[in-house]
């Protein structure tokens, strides 16, 4: 998760951005959509790793919390 914010705000990702700001009147702003569409591709399959890892995370701690009540406990744990 770490990595996946270091990427964000890299010093190649925030160069992008200056770049399209400073574009944005020219005509090479198609070039740079492509750059930063790429650009965003790479940071969103991390970041949606990151997210997968994390529900695998939390399924795997409520299992566990599951596995030490009773059933009871269990019920009033999930219906609050």
């Amino acid at each position: 998760m770490e990595r996946q914010q270091v990427a964000i705000v890299d010093r190649k990702m925030v160069e992008l951005v200056r770049l399209v700001v400073r574009v944005k009147n020219g005509e090479q702003v198609r070039q740079v959509e492509v750059l930063v569409q790429v650009a965003l591709k790479g940071v969103m399959v991390g970041q949606e790793k990151a997210m997968k890892a994390a529900y695998c995370v939390r399924l795997r701690t409520l299992k566990g919390v599951l596995d030490v009540l009773s059933p009871l406990q269990c019920t009033c744990f999930l219906l609050p």
